[in-house]
């Protein structure tokens, strides 16, 4: 009996009770190798969401697993299971040290090591990308606020002429640039909380939108020609490139959240201060010359 991956099941077209042919090279170094192969039946259907087990991992009896591969009481690995995982590589230097270095320790980390070192490089970048779109957005605020002023110059002065300080005049802009900010930022949290819950529907919709599209472009050159076929939109996050199976997990951190909304709050406060000084500066008279 034995266990498939969900990616592996959906290959080869495979479900609970088909029967499968492992071939194993049996033997050792001195007495040689010689193929064996053995028949399993499907007994379940395992996901672990990482497509490299997925599609490659059949977990049998070890006892059958021994007799595959010519051991008689013998394994060639133990598996260690951490409280932590992010302290794998803590506990690996420990047992290392223990084992006398007999025995070859590796943590999780060092399996895909180019892999992991990928994802944290792509974190990176994207929390720049992020940086440079909350900046692009406080700008704009900026812009429109700055346009704003500019429009209302002639009210502003007379105001000003009616006796309400610079000062007065800056807190209302600044004020208004705060509001902005605040209403954004809770409008940007909102939807950001719900995008990142339905991030793979929200996926296929496009995905099936732009297949819609393509379908709709490509209809009649299909028709005219028979070597003309309609493309097919590929899925935004393939499992054999991304080593994710089952769509883009996705994880929500409320200190990340907060922290995200924080600065944006922050920059939109800090480039309000630049229309409220313009209006504070508007001097009645050189306003009010022409009118």
């Amino acid at each position: 009996e034995a266990l498939i991956g969900s990616e592996m099941a959906k290959d080869y077209i495979l479900s609970v009770g088909d029967t499968i042919d492992i071939i194993s090279a049996s033997g050792s170094f001195e007495r040689g190798f010689k193929p064996q192969k053995t028949t399993f039946t499907i007994k379940g259907i395992y996901k672990t969401g990482y497509y490299e087990y997925d599609s490659k991992m059949v977990i049998v009896p070890i006892s059958t697993g021994q007799k595959m591969v010519g051991y008689d009481n013998a394994v060639t690995g133990v598996a260690v299971k951490v409280r932590n995982f992010f302290d794998a590589d803590k506990v690996a230097k420990k047992i290392d040290a223990d084992l006398k270095e007999f025995y070859s320790v590796m943590p999780w980390m060092l399996f895909d090591r180019n892999f992991f070192q990928a994802l944290h490089t792509e974190k990176l970048m994207l929390a720049l990308i992020l940086s440079f779109i909350i900046l692009i957005a406080a700008l704009n605020i900026a812009s429109s606020q700055i346009i704003f002023v500019k429009d209302k110059r002639r009210d502003i002065a007379i105001i000003k002429t009616l006796g309400l300080r610079p000062s007065n005049v800056a807190k209302v802009f600044f004020l208004e640039g705060a509001i902005i900010g605040i209403i954004g930022t809770v409008l940007g949290v909102i939807f950001g909380i719900l995008l990142a819950n339905y991030v793979n529907e929200a996926l296929e919709s496009i995905r099936i939108i732009l297949q819609l599209i393509v379908n709709f472009i490509w209809f009649i050159p299909s028709k005219i020609s028979a070597g003309i076929s309609i493309p097919i939109v590929p899925d935004f996050f393939p499992s054999d490139i991304y080593y994710v199976s089952g769509g883009l997990p996705s994880i929500i951190h409320t200190s990340q959240v907060i922290m995200v909304a924080g600065i944006s709050f922050l920059l939109s406060v800090l480039f309000a201060i630049i229309p409220a000084y313009i209006a504070s500066r508007y001097k009645p008279a050189e306003v009010l010359r022409y009118e």
